[in-house]
């Protein structure tokens, strides 16, 4: 468990600094990105994160990937 925790990760923080480039992160756990938008961009970042999150890192190409996520106006898991 926590090798496969470290592996997501890695691969989390990698998007995470592609996500930063368009939108700003609040905060990030081993699985999860949080950012901040304003309502009206909130499907965009949304479609953003997925596409950006579902794509494996170079250095590990084939890793099966994928990602859902929301929108709301606070933070709630």
């Amino acid at each position: 468990q926590n090798i496969v925790q470290c592996l997501a990760r890695c691969i989390v923080a990698d998007q995470m600094l592609v996500v930063a480039d368009q939108y700003p992160v609040v905060t990030m756990s081993h699985d999860e990105i949080v950012t901040l938008a304003k309502v009206a961009q909130a499907k965009k970042c949304l479609a953003f994160m997925i596409k950006i999150m579902s794509t494996p890192p170079k250095w590990g190409e084939g890793i099966p990937l994928g990602a859902e996520g929301g929108s709301d106006l606070c933070y709630s898991k």
